[in-house]
């Protein structure tokens, strides 16, 4: 999908959990993201890449582990290199925070998950603020401009784009 020039892909797949819909085996996810192209600005998965806001409680040792894709995150870093890169599906638990942004290098990585993993609401919607590019402005006074910027909000299973034009902020 194109959005006033920032091109957004969604993709419901992640590592199998259980019996439910758009699961595969890991070995066969590379195809997947393969198929992802490589000039998308957002691309917004179910699941996380391994190692960025994927951990959970193992199911039998109760301790810590990463359950991201590890071939999703070769194909984001390494060939797409999106400006974000927005997931959710792996809830907070207690003692593991999930929820929010980090940013590696040029991407930054947004888990909007807004449930814990009971499912009760514990966060809201996220916004991040793209800026994508200056106008020159009519307005007489010199040296300024007006800047273009996309609004992404991600909640739940909700994705809203806005836009707005604003002048810059003064320094």
């Amino acid at each position: 999908m194109a959005f006033n020039g920032l091109r957004i892909l969604g993709s419901p797949y992640t590592p199998q959990f259980y019996d439910w819909a758009y699961m595969k085996a890991r070995s066969e996810l590379d195809v997947v993201w393969q198929s992802i192209p490589d000039n998308v600005d957002i691309p917004i998965t179910h699941g996380p890449p391994k190692g960025i806001m994927d951990v959970t409680a193992d199911i039998h040792t109760c301790k810590p582990v990463h359950v991201g894709s590890k071939s999703l995150m070769r194909h984001v870093t390494e060939r797409i290199k999106p400006r974000i890169h927005a997931f959710g599906h792996i809830h907070e638990e207690p003692g593991i925070r999930n929820f929010g942004t980090i940013a590696q290098g040029a991407i930054q990585f947004i888990n909007c998950d807004c449930c814990e993993i009971a499912g009760w609401l514990v966060h809201n919607v996220q916004i991040i603020e793209i800026p994508r590019f200056k106008l020159p402005t009519t307005n007489g006074v010199v040296g300024t401009s007006i800047e273009k910027h996309h609004f992404v909000a991600l909640h739940r299973d909700h994705v809203f784009i806005s836009q707005e034009y604003c002048l810059p902020q003064s320094e």
